[in-house]
């Protein structure tokens, strides 16, 4: 799982602010497989119009579906973690073949 080899993944990064409003719209636009979206330092509701509703950092989506993730802290965290912040699927077999993200945050 080195990136000595193959580089780092082609993505954009995210480059918010600490404490910047931030949200991720997830989409399993696959037809057979389940993945478990997990995101260090940054925790939303699972059900985000419920004050009360439990508080997570990863979420199991099936084929076809999408959340919408309204982080409680912005792009800072409870923690007040700034810098890069990892995103995979947390199957091993998934994340080993490449299903991982990360970006960077800033400070203000």
């Amino acid at each position: 799982m080195s990136s000595w080899l193959y580089g780092g993944p082609a993505i954009e990064l995210l480059r918010p602010y600490a404490g910047d409003p931030a949200k991720i719209r997830l989409i399993n636009a696959g037809i057979k497989e389940s993945h478990v979206f997990h995101l260090y330092n940054h925790q939303w509701r699972l059900e985000p119009d419920d004050p009360k509703s439990t508080i997570i950092d990863f979420i199991s989506i099936s084929p076809q579906e999408c959340y919408t993730i309204d982080f409680l802290h912005g792009a800072d965290s409870y923690n007040h973690m700034i810098g890069d912040a990892i995103w995979y699927c947390h199957l091993y077999p998934h994340f080993h073949e490449g299903m991982w993200a990360y970006g960077g945050y800033m400070t203000n």
